[in-house]
């Protein structure tokens, strides 16, 4: 019988890491200039594809960015859609 002790292993700190990446992307898109808000926008919609159900950090970082960057008009929904979603 094989042991996949490590590949269960990586997976995990894989999507560990590709969160942080996510992350460390649109704390980067904020500081520049002229921020591209729908690429910004872009980021959380991909990582609350990827970590949606589990982390409320990516739904509470969506709304905080829409608040102080976006459309406030957004957060009445993206605040549903978390609480369909968690």
């Amino acid at each position: 019988m094989k042991n996949y002790t490590y590949l269960f292993f990586f997976s995990i700190n894989f999507e560990r890491y590709r969160f942080k990446i996510n992350l460390f992307l649109i704390i980067l898109s904020l500081f520049q200039l002229s921020p591209n808000v729908e690429a910004i926008r872009d980021c959380h919609l991909n990582a609350i594809e990827d970590f949606g159900k589990t982390q409320t950090d990516v739904w509470i970082n969506y709304l905080k960015f829409e608040r102080d960057h976006g459309e406030a008009k957004n957060i009445g929904r993206i605040f549903e859609n978390a609480k369909a979603t968690l």
